[in-house]
């Protein structure tokens, strides 16, 4: 024995001489694992079975990565919490508040990994029988959508990060429905690399937006026109002219007040007038809290962000921020995209409606339809 070696490692030689004939016969991977997955290997071909297996390494190390994700932010927010325990300022206990919903959520993420883990590995793998790693280094965007199916955290990793930029995801989300659907999210992607590399760039583009589309109109004109916002109009009116003879404290300290008001009008739209709405991030959460997208991606904004300033003007009836000017544009957008929503929250239960409404205005009876039982000079 070689007194300059450690048990451990003398045993590791022993066994590394050792080879598989020793035990009669070879293990074969796919039947392994095909054997602790249960799934029967008659229904699959061989190059089905080598699919199979290496998707099952493909998938294990997207998981491992993903919880690695996960405990390395969880780490991180609470060092930021612990920093921020004794500030009692407002800005400290929203953004503590933020932390705590960043801790849950992905803590919840975890738990539903491991679930999956536990239970999903067998259907993900025979639901996808094509070669999940080839489709993902190819940049096959639609496999990896449909791949992403796998639980909630793969579909909306972007939401689990406590800096994505959630205020500018507000602001861009209404500015590009003149374009495909599906280009959105790419469009989206373009407007955040801007922030990130210039963001004086960035803030200059969505001013630029903001005049040459007359958003501060357009809301305007929603208001008015909507039953449910009309009672808002004069307030409207007079952010309008705040906004264009250029007093932005004005228009900030009463556009912030707005911006809960219109959440109250989409709450009693949703929910009916007898409902208490309570606090502004009670509103939020009642406001998107059916529509999980859209809770994800607006939420930490209207909920932890908004709040800082509309504190401010409730306690010093006005905000204090460096640039008042910027901050009235951003105001801007965020009224632009609540006001959409509550007008389609509005609007989309009498689509049907509105729909039969006007071809009916459109339908005279000369014409001839004997699908739909019209015919010429009458109906059926």
């Amino acid at each position: 024995m070689d007194e300059n070696k450690t048990f451990v490692e003398l045993a590791l030689e022993e066994l590394q001489k050792n080879d598989l004939e020793e035990y009669g016969h070879e293990i074969i991977l796919e039947e392994y694992l095909a054997r602790e997955l249960d799934i029967d290997l008659d229904t699959v071909n061989e190059k089905e079975k080598n699919v199979l297996t290496k998707n099952f390494v493909h998938l294990m190390c997207t998981v491992i990565d993903d919880l690695r994700s996960i405990d390395k932010r969880l780490s991180e927010y609470r060092e930021r919490y612990e920093f921020l325990k004794n500030d009692r300022s407002n800005a400290a206990e929203f953004k503590r508040r933020k932390i705590q919903y960043f801790c849950d959520i992905n803590k919840n993420a975890r738990s539903e990994i491991l679930d999956f883990v536990t239970n999903g590995i067998k259907q993900y793998l025979l639901d996808n029988p094509f070669d999940t790693l080839a489709r993902v280094e190819g940049d096959d965007k639609l496999a990896v959508l449909f791949l992403q199916r796998r639980y909630k955290y793969a579909f909306y990793r972007s939401f689990y990060d406590m800096d994505y930029d959630y205020g500018a995801c507000v602001k861009i989300s209404e500015l590009h429905n003149d374009a495909p659907m599906n280009k959105w999210m790419e469009i989206e992607h373009e407007y955040l690399e801007i922030k990130k590399t210039d963001t004086e760039e960035f803030k200059n583009k969505l001013k630029r937006i903001v005049e040459e589309k007359n958003i501060i109109s357009e809301i305007l004109n929603r208001v008015s026109g909507n039953y449910h916002l009309k009672r808002r109009e004069e307030i409207f009116e007079t952010l309008s002219e705040l906004f264009r003879a250029k007093k932005y404290q004005s228009f900030i300290a009463l556009g912030l007040i707005q911006l809960e008001g219109l959440f109250y009008d989409y709450c009693q739209i949703k929910y009916g007038e007898k409902e208490n709405q309570g606090t502004l991030v009670e509103k939020v959460d009642k406001a998107l809290k059916s529509n999980e997208y859209k809770y994800m991606k607006f939420y930490p904004y209207f909920a932890f962000d908004v709040p800082i300033m509309r504190n401010d003007v409730a306690h010093k009836g006005f905000v204090d921020v460096k640039d008042l000017e910027w901050t009235a544009y951003e105001l801007v957008l965020d009224l632009n995209t609540v006001s959409k929503m509550v007008r389609s929250e509005s609007y989309d239960k009498f689509i049907g409606f509105s729909m039969t409404h006007e071809a009916m205005l459109k339908w005279t009876p000369e014409d001839n339809d004997e699908e739909n039982g019209r015919k010429r000079y009458g109906v059926y």
